[in-house]
């Protein structure tokens, strides 16, 4: 890395760090077995690992990515890796790519729709019609960004008029959301969903 890192980015890298640390420590503990193919040991022509790549690919995201906030969540990925049996290199690759392109907010929201269904899509889409609060605006932006990446899919039955109805994360959004163990039942933007679903 160059050698102009700033303090802040360094502090990213920091958290990320410790976070990756606690979850391989824990699932060590836990009795999680490494994967064994090759990921984490066997060179490619380069001389380094295919999790040596993603390793560093993921550092260059949290060095990239001025939300703070975020860089734990980086830091669940990368503890996740070595652990990631079955998972491809570019299954991995992609996960990282959509963890750059997310907001924590929008991270917040996969997560809540990895717990449960979501409703009131359509009633929201009502609401950006007039003149919605900016939480309002935040989980609708956030729901239309997880749509754009396929990371939630949608089921019947649907409202008249609603373009969205009863969506639930998809199987890729759905693996992101469990790597991250990210709690949002508690945020502002989940309890935004209860007052709409409550009203239905």
């Amino acid at each position: 890395f160059p050698p102009s890192i700033a303090q802040i980015e360094c502090k990213r890298l920091g958290v990320a760090h410790s976070t990756a640390c606690n979850v391989i420590n824990s699932n060590l503990e836990a009795g999680l077995a490494l994967r064994e193919d090759g990921f984490l040991e066997a060179p490619n022509d380069f001389g380094c690992t295919d999790a040596d790549e993603i390793l560093e690919l993921t550092l260059r995201s949290i060095i990239q990515d001025a939300e703070n906030r975020k860089a734990h969540l980086y830091g669940e990925f990368i503890g996740y890796i070595p652990f990631s049996k079955g998972v491809s290199k570019s299954r991995l690759v992609l996960i990282d790519r959509i963890l750059a392109q997310l907001s924590f907010d929008d991270l917040m929201v996969l997560c809540l729709l990895d717990d449960n269904h979501i409703h009131c899509f359509g009633k929201l889409e009502t609401t950006m019609m007039g003149k919605p609060s900016e939480d309002e605006s935040s989980l609708f932006a956030a729901l239309l960004h997880l749509k754009s990446l396929g990371l939630f899919s949608q089921h019947p039955a649907y409202s008249t008029g609603q373009s969205i109805g009863n969506i639930k994360c998809s199987s890729l959004g759905q693996q992101i959301a469990r790597i991250l163990y990210l709690d949002a039942t508690s945020s502002r933007l989940a309890n935004l969903i209860r007052q709409f679903e409550s009203h239905d």
